[in-house]
């Protein structure tokens, strides 16, 4: 996965997520702690949202740069995998966790 290839994804899941986050807020049966989860996660997508193309973008390239550790100018779904997971075991998730 090229660069472009990998920040067209992340974006598309970006939306994806807020749409995810936006109908879930909308439900009436949500503990306060679930709404509390969803609100933070709402609030970190919202930050996200709120870059500029040029921030985005410099952001989403230094995400890239991390992933590929073998420098090819690539990364391959096996790098993907275990840099989610490194991230997960760091508790620095770049997505915030789906509720």
């Amino acid at each position: 996965m090229t660069f472009e290839q990998f920040k067209a994804a992340q974006i598309e899941q970006m939306h994806h997520m807020v749409a995810r986050v936006d109908q879930r807020l909308a439900r009436t049966d949500l503990t306060d702690e679930q709404r509390q989860r969803l609100m933070q996660t709402k609030t970190r997508l919202d930050r996200l949202q709120s870059l500029s193309p040029d921030q985005l973008n410099q952001m989403l390239r230094s995400r890239f740069d991390k992933i590929d550790t073998a420098h090819t100018g690539t990364i391959t779904p096996e790098q993907i995998r275990a840099f989610r997971q490194q991230e997960r075991r760091n508790g620095d998730d770049f997505w915030p966790a789906q509720q």
